[in-house]
Formats: C-alpha cells, sequence, structure tokens
C-alpha cells in the first residue's frame, strides 16, 4: 500500500551528538539493511544504557520486520522513558503507522487524530496531514482527505510529497475500485474484462505507464468501505484474487 518507507530515517541518523561507536554501529546496520542484527544489537545496548536512540532505531527495524506490534510497544516504551526525546514526535507518528501497515485502518486514524490533537510541531504536521490523507481514503472519509490535501498543496509547497497531494487532488478519484488483474498485453487485458462483465461484474481497463505500459483491470466504483468489501468478497470467492483500492 503505502510502500512502507519510514521517511524520517535518514534525518533522524544526522543528529548531533551521536557520537558513540554502538550509536555509530546500528545506524550502520540499519542504513545496511541488517534489521535482525541492529535489533539485537539495540536490546543490548539498552540494557546497558538505555538511551533514547537505540529504542528508536530498534523501532524503525522492528517496521522493516514487520513486527508492527513489537515496533509500536517499542515506540510506547520509548515515549514512556524519555519525556523529552528528540524522537518524541517522530515516535508518536509511527505508532500510527504500525496500525495503517497492519490494515487496523480505524485505529490509524485515531492514533493519527489523538497527535493531531496535541498540536504537534509545525515541521511533523505535513507528514502527520498526508498520514490522515491517506487513511481517510482508504475509509471512504472523503472530504476530510481533500481538506489535508488541500492544506498540503497550499501550505506546504516544499514537503517531497506535496505533488503527489496535487496529484491526488486533480485526479478527483474519491471512490473506492478493485484491481482484479495487470497485463502488458492490451487483449489480454480486455478478454479477461469482458469475462468478469458477463459475469455480472462492472469491469473496465486503465492503462498505466510507469517503466512500461501495463492495462489494468478494475471492477467498479463505489462509495463507501462496506459496499466495496462485499464486492471483493464475491470476487474472491469466484476465483478472482483482488485488491481495494485507494
Amino acid at each position: 500500500m503505502m510502500g512502507k518507507v519510514i521517511l524520517f530515517s535518514l534525518f533522524y541518523f544526522s543528529i548531533v551528538g551521536m557520537v558513540f561507536s554502538s550509536e555509530v554501529e546500528v545506524q550502520k546496520l540499519y542504513l545496511n539493511k541488517e534489521y535482525s542484527y541492529c535489533v539485537q544489537m539495540c536490546e543490548e545496548d539498552i540494557k546497558n544504557r538505555g538511551t533514547d536512540i537505540f529504542y528508536w532505531v530498534k523501532g524503525l527495524c522492528q517496521i522493516k520486520l514487520g513486527d508492527y506490534k513489537g515496533a509500536r510497544r517499542t515506540f510506547q516504551v520509548l515515549l514512556e522513558k524519555f519525556a523529552d526525546s528528540s524522537f518524541e514526535e517522530e515516535a508518536r507518528l509511527c505508532i500510527g503507522d504500525t496500525y495503517l501497515y497492519e490494515l487496523r485502518l480505524d485505529d490509524a486514524y485515531k492514533s493519527y487524530k489523538e497527535y493531531l490533537r496535541e498540536s504537534p510541531s509545525g515541521d511533523i504536521l505535513p507528514f502527520l496531514y498526508m498520514r490522515l490523507a491517506k487513511v481517510c481514503l482508504k475509509l471512504g472519509k472523503w472530504e476530510e482527505a481533500v481538506r489535508y490535501l488541500t492544506v498540503i498543496v497550499n501550505e506546504y509547497k516544499d514537503v517531497p510529497f506535496c505533488r503527489q497531494a496535487e496529484e491526488i487532488l486533480r485526479k478527483k478519484e474519491f471512490f473506492f475500485t478493485i484491481q482484479t488483474g495487470a497485463f502488458a498485453n492490451k487483449d489480454n487485458a480486455y478478454k479477461f474484462s469482458q469475462r468478469l462483465k458477463a459475469e455480472g461484474y462492472p469491469s473496465y481497463v486503465k492503462r498505466q505507464i510507469n517503466s512500461g505500459i501495463l492495462y489494468k483491470v478494475y471492477v467498479g466504483r463505489y462509495n463507501t468501505r462496506s459496499a466495496v468489501e462485499k464486492v471483493k468478497s464475491s470476487l474472491d470467492r469466484a476465483g478472482y484474487p483482488s485488491i481495494i483500492l485507494p
């Protein structure tokens, strides 16, 4: 879904004062994608010194390893132990991310909204707005998603995802749809779409150009999450694996 990328990690590792050899080592392990070993190193350093940097890096590694529950627990401990941590805002954001990666959309939404009510700093706000926009799109909260995206476009033009926010607003595709296939061959895509139509599904094809051309097959446009999930269940039972978008 969202690619599972932690936007801040490289920036955080440049923080002034990270001079201890063990801190440098866990940075290297994380950047080299040695996540399991990095978690072990962080746990050893937590026992010895217990500084916040090791909780932060451990949590990032756990996210990369897919241990979302463990990452959430690590970030929560960081917040409890270090009230004035320089990682406090990022840890709050990442707690919401762990729910989003688990597709616990209501919990992600609640976590992000609670954080927003606490008036976080301006530096973190555009990232929080984008997270909220994405989870609102997945929940079908279209008007709320538009509000967050509009704030990003109007007030945070320098953030790297401003163009993405502009593109979402430009397309105005505020509905759910179901992707059932992707084909390099145009004829195969349309044949598959016709088969779905013959079985009663409102299928259509869209051409997408990235590194190459793909013809993606979709079913329907739905206003609510419950409606699209009902159709997806029907497709799955009929032997057509599918994913809900956005």
